[in-house]
């Protein structure tokens, strides 16, 4: 089924200006958004990128911190853990001068991993059942999901419940979302023999255009810092990396000989990072370095690639999931350069995996995290090569994933019944409950606002109004005068 290519060959033209072409894609799509400077760009400069490359510079673990040093007759230092507040016996208010986490002012919310909840976010959608989903979250902590079935359809929890409508009712296929510093989505998809286009806005009011008439299948976009939209995806000769600007949408990275998906993300200092699914392997190229230059690489040739998702550590790492067809590196993949050298390793000796989302978490060591399409939903996590995996849902197609700053896992997923027709489901295994740790040295697990001993209810205390001193568990409770004051969910004792 899979013709050999000749050997990819990279073009870089700042902007060239020409009209993009966009190849028939395969329904696969892993999309991972990443915001940061703005690019670097010289359209007077027109190079050739070619061969291969080892990890991009920058990346691996920053300059570490000094080393404590001890006071006078060996006593430890006053501020250990170099959180910026000394200890107990040095005067100081830091309750564990060992975890630099831990100190007056922290935040001190618990949320730990709880069973998958479930929310039904569209239903009755015609044709279509087994769509690919796209997840965003915003900086106010809402999230935000698009769907190519039937119209392109999108759906926001920004104000409470889950509200949904038709973006372009031509829409028809994979999506890729992102979501800007003002809460505007950006959205990137197909339409049937009118190609690819981009939507920007929400709450019923969006500007609509064509990036690529020629196109149509799956495409990968991301926002750098400054709003400006990235989009990486297939043209019939290889695949296109264009941004936008007021001039309109140009290209100004390409590969010649691409396949199938691809992702793309982009890092804190500007640069950009794809993976793209080649009929000879997986391929990754990052740039523009400080001379312009791009770094390109043949990751896994031994693989036959199909779903392609990117995400970057806060070490600089750049990790890949990937399902790969060939016999002998038959299911989902991971690849890394976070010890210098590309390495590859299984997440899950699984069939043919239709679509695959990878998130990283900011701790330490790095936890990584992929949902994926397996007979059913499945989530992998892994740790230092170590993987596990479960089922999420044991039907349902095209997850997209994301990890919130306080860890959570948030995930959205397709799926199809006789009574509603295809419906998209967004889940999460957030849970608040304490977690034993008082982070910010209060006394208490969790915030206190009010300061009368018990936490909130919003990080896993019992006190269901955290501004007032006399409403608290265990506070005498006047009945009749239309306040709960012990938090039993009723007026009056007991």
């Amino acid at each position: 089924m899979y013709t050999p290519l000749v050997r990819p060959s990279f073009t870089l033209a700042w902007p060239p200006g020409s009209a993009l072409r966009w190849a028939v894609g395969v329904a696969f799509l892993a999309a991972c958004g990443a915001r940061s400077q703005p690019l670097l760009e010289d359209p007077a400069s027109e190079v050739t990128a070619t061969g291969t490359g080892g990890a991009p510079a920058g990346t691996g673990a920053g300059a570490g911190a000094s080393e404590a040093s001890s006071s006078a007759g060996g006593a430890p230092p006053c501020d250990a853990d170099f959180d910026g507040f000394e200890r107990g016996a040095c005067g100081g208010s830091d309750c564990d001068d060992t975890d630099p986490a831990i100190h007056p002012g922290a935040a001190d919310f618990n949320v730990t991993q709880g069973p998958w909840v479930v929310t039904r976010v569209m239903e009755d959608i015609p044709e279509d059942p087994r769509g690919k989903t796209a997840l965003a979250m915003d900086g106010v902590g809402a999230f935000h999901i698009t769907y190519g079935g039937a119209g392109l359809r999108y759906a926001t929890n920004r104000g409470g419940d889950w509200v949904s409508e038709i973006v372009d009712s031509a829409g028809f296929g994979p999506t890729s979302l992102a979501i800007d510093a003002d809460g505007v989505a950006h959205v990137s998809y197909a339409v049937p023999a009118e190609g690819l286009r981009y939507a920007m806005g929400g709450s019923g009011m969006w500007d609509l255009e064509t990036v690529d008439a020629s196109a149509i299948g799956p495409s990968s976009l991301v926002l750098d810092l400054s709003g400006r939209p990235h989009l990486l995806y297939d043209t019939p000769t290889g695949a296109s990396l264009a941004t936008r600007s007021a001039e309109g949408w140009s290209t100004y990275f390409t590969v010649t000989g691409a396949v199938g998906a691809s992702a793309l993300a982009i890092d804190d200092q500007g640069r950009v990072h794809g993976a793209i699914a080649l009929e000879t392997g997986l391929f990754y190229f990052t740039g523009p370095g400080p001379d312009g230059a791009w770094t390109t690489q043949l990751v896994d040739p031994a693989s036959l690639v199909g779903a392609v998702s990117i995400a970057l550590a806060h070490t600089g790492a750049v990790h890949v999931a990937f399902s790969s067809y060939a016999t002998s590196t038959l299911g989902l993949r991971h690849a890394t350069n976070e010890g210098g050298p590309w390495t590859t390793d299984f997440v899950a000796d699984a069939g043919v995996v239709w679509s695959a989302s990878m998130a990283v978490g900011a701790a330490v060591p790095t936890r990584l995290q992929v949902a994926y399409e397996d007979s059913g939903i499945r989530y992998a996590t892994g740790v230092a090569g170590t993987w596990s995996t479960a089922t999420v849902q044991p039907s349902g197609a095209g997850p997209a994933l994301v990890l919130a700053p306080d860890g959570s896992a948030h995930m959205a997923h397709s799926g199809f019944n006789f009574s509603v027709n295809t419906f998209v489901d967004y889940l999460t295994d957030r849970l608040v409950a304490p977690d034993g740790v008082d982070q910010n040295c209060d006394g208490v697990d969790g915030l206190d606002a009010d300061e009368d001993g018990h936490a909130s209810t919003e990080t896993g205390g019992g006190d269901c109004d955290d501004d007032s001193v006399l409403i608290h568990p265990g506070a005498p409770d006047q009945p009749g005068d239309g306040v709960d004051q012990d938090c039993d969910g009723a007026d009056g004792a007991g």
